[in-house]
């Protein structure tokens, strides 16, 4: 299922706005990595691996856990 939305959420005392969509998915066609843009900026590609979520650069974890967290509450 491909997806696209916005996201929102307070990160760090600051307002984070940006846009999910589906990278890539599998044969079933369920997401399995995302691209994600904040603030109008390219962010970088998320992943969950064993129930945890990866970027594919170095970012810090709770910023990563958070936007893997806006992505969860659209599936």
């Amino acid at each position: 299922m491909e997806k696209d939305f916005m996201i929102s959420f307070i990160y760090d005392g600051e307002r984070m706005e940006g846009r999910v969509r589906t990278d890539h998915a599998d044969k079933y066609k369920l997401p399995v990595s995302y691209s994600v843009t904040l603030n109008g900026v390219f962010f970088d590609y998320l992943t969950r691996n064993n129930g945890a979520w990866q970027s594919a650069e170095e970012h810090p974890q709770d910023l990563v856990d958070a936007i893997g967290n806006c992505i969860d509450q659209t599936e």
